[in-house]
């Protein structure tokens, strides 16, 4: 018999009690299994008896009842007790080693040595702390309620001011577009300026129509090329913004998986 017949087995005997302590048994020598370690399951098998007269010692113990056998075998079972009635508890020493009998050198089993039982003296096996679900629902509960006015605040915070350092720039970019635009704009008025004053003043047409030209080309220049900068800096700027808002989901997210 393994660890896996053996627990199909006792939950098939643990008939007549809750549900809910039926689970609860069946976690227990889970538990009880897993400290162990796969090395000792035989010696655990062994230690626990048949699944049957494990199942009817906790059926009692649970019912408040005598087990229907009582033929000494029941002596040193690690057995579960209802959470009603208290914590786990145990009719023997718990699991410290391989079963040796009831003689023998002791061994640590944090360091994977073999040792003996040594009656009802040792340090009995507790089994990890389960946290109930309605406390979980409570705690987590808690920890929304206590965190949210804190740290609700600061997002805002952090948000609003990654929004208008965004704002400002597209800002700062439209306005040097919007100057070089009124550079061009500026070159072609002196330009049309100087063709007015060609006929009045042959060289200060000249003077003012060069000069317009010259300053309308650099207009026309800086406007070009500050519209293809906006056209790769504003998709990227908008696409690093959403990647730091999104950032807290992604990361929940994949703490979750």
């Amino acid at each position: 018999m393994n660890r896996n017949e053996f627990l199909r087995e006792l939950g098939e005997y643990l008939t007549g009690i809750p549900s809910d302590e039926k689970q609860n048994a069946l976690r227990f020598y889970e538990d009880y299994f897993d400290d162990a370690g796969a090395e000792n399951e035989a010696n655990v098998i062994e230690e626990l008896k048949s699944p049957k007269k494990l199942a009817e010692a906790i059926i009692a113990d649970i019912m408040g009842t005598e087990p229907p056998i009582q033929d000494g075998s029941e002596e040193g079972l690690v057995l579960y007790k209802s959470s009603t009635k208290g914590k786990y508890h145990y009719t023997g020493e718990a699991y410290a080693g391989t079963s040796g009998g009831n003689n023998g050198n002791g061994a640590d089993k944090a360091a994977g040595k073999e040792g003996t039982s040594a009656g009802n003296s040792g340090t009995p096996h507790v089994p990890p702390h389960r946290m109930s679900g309605v406390a979980l629902i409570f705690m987590i509960l808690g920890i929304i309620f206590i965190g949210i006015p804190i740290v609700l605040p600061i997002a805002c915070a952090i948000f609003v001011t990654i929004l208008c350092i965004l704002i400002s720039l597209i800002a700062v970019l439209i306005s040097l577009v919007a100057a070089a635009l009124a550079i061009m704009v500026s070159g072609v008025a002196l330009f049309i300026l100087g063709i007015i004053n060609l006929f009045q003043a042959f060289a200060v047409g000249m003077a003012l129509m060069g000069s317009g030209l010259i300053i309308a080309v650099i207009g026309l220049m800086l406007t070009i090329a500050l519209v293809k900068l906006c056209i790769v800096v504003f998709p990227a700027m908008i696409r690093g913004f959403v990647w730091i808002c999104s950032r807290p989901f992604r990361r929940r997210k994949a703490v979750a998986s």
